[in-house]
């Protein structure tokens, strides 16, 4: 991992999907940025994770991004998938950890 940074919002007006969806439209999540897999197979350059807590104690993100490609780790066994289909690879645009914390701010 490159960054992982924490940062509290405030959420309690919103469902905790709503607040997903912001959080990644705040953090500029795109092809050149992904942070989250849509399928299984995606490539994706970090992760957010997103502790929804009951009002009024504010949402805790963390953001991870990934500082070295590693291939799908994915096997089938008796039918069955286990391990990771996604590929985690390093975005050739990382933001600085001051500039997701103040996309974070402005987008909320």
């Amino acid at each position: 991992m490159i960054h992982v940074i924490s940062i509290l919002i405030d959420c309690t007006a919103i469902t905790p999907g709503s607040c997903s969806d912001k959080v990644l439209a705040a953090l500029h999540h795109g092809s050149n940025f992904r942070l989250r897999a849509d399928s299984p197979t995606d490539t994706v350059h970090g992760a957010v994770s997103i502790v929804h807590h009951e009002p009024p104690i504010l949402h805790e993100v963390t953001i991870e991004l990934y500082e070295a490609a590693e291939e799908p780790t994915a096997h089938i066994e008796n039918g069955s998938v286990f391990g990771r289909e996604s590929t985690l690879q390093r975005s050739s645009d990382i933001p600085s950890a001051s500039t997701l914390k103040e996309r974070l701010v402005l987008g909320f």
